[in-house]
């Protein structure tokens, strides 16, 4: 199974351009971090890609920076089992339970005192694997 972890800093627009042509032949798994994208805009990187499924957690309105946004093969068995905003991090399961997978991104000005110790709580309680 192929992985792919980028942050774009933003660069939504560009970000989906090259997702059309070049990546998706290559991987199974496309998480995409620091998104920027909002609730109104979250459509710039929601668009259907034939063959992935697609998950996000896109910021408020008022809140700037951010986003996740994962794309999964349809083939590939998996579940969303939970998801958070500031911090930001979408939590699968792939697989058959033998792989967690947690797509994860800490503003520099995160409104959680420790968002490792939030994340860490959130993996906790996931199911066992």
């Amino acid at each position: 199974m192929q992985f792919l972890l980028w942050n774009v800093h933003g660069s939504s627009v560009g970000c989906t351009a090259y997702l059309g042509r070049k990546v998706l032949a290559q991987y199974d798994v496309i998480c995409i971090t620091e998104t920027w994208l909002t609730a109104p805009r979250a459509h710039l990187l929601s668009f259907p890609v034939p063959g992935y499924k697609h998950h996000f957690a896109c910021r408020p309105s008022q809140k700037q920076h951010g986003g996740i946004s994962v794309w999964v093969r349809t083939h590939v068995m998996h579940r969303v089992i939970a998801t958070s905003i500031d911090p930001d991090w979408c939590i699968l399961s792939i697989g058959e339970g033998e792989l967690l997978l947690a797509v994860c991104y800490f503003s520099p000005k995160c409104a959680a005192q420790n968002p490792f110790d939030e994340l860490a709580l959130a993996l906790n309680a996931c199911p066992q694997h």
